[in-house]
């Protein structure tokens, strides 16, 4: 758990951006994975659900604690889209979610990350 809770710039940034990337990464977990996968597999939504959060979570690799954040959030959103199948709600709480989990829980501040990346790019 990362030692203070900030609420700052950069925090706010990464808060009102990272929704839409939710909606996007939902969409592959969800629309595309979990639903084809329940279509191929009726009447096996336990194995739906723990494929596609694992994979989910393997997907974040190698970063170990993302990868079990990620997975454990693929255990509720993979249920929760195979009942409502709503994209939009479940991507911004991603997106919020992920913001907030990468800076207070991991102690990661992603918007420094991404400048830093342009900056090497460039």
């Amino acid at each position: 758990l990362a030692k203070t809770f900030r609420l700052d710039s950069h925090l706010l940034a990464i808060a009102a951006i990272y929704p839409l990337f939710g909606i996007v990464q939902q969409f592959v977990l969800n629309a595309l994975l979990a639903s084809n996968l329940s279509d191929l597999l009726p009447g096996k939504r336990l194995i739906v659900v723990l494929f596609t959060a694992t994979l989910f979570g393997f997907v974040h690799a190698p970063d170990a604690p993302l990868m079990a954040c990620t997975f454990v959030a693929g255990l509720v959103w993979v249920p929760l889209f195979l009942r409502c199948r709503n994209l939009l709600p479940l991507g911004i709480c991603h997106g919020l979610l992920g913001t907030l989990t990468y800076y207070w829980v991991l102690g990661r501040d992603p918007w420094a990350e991404i400048l830093a990346e342009i900056a090497r790019v460039m």
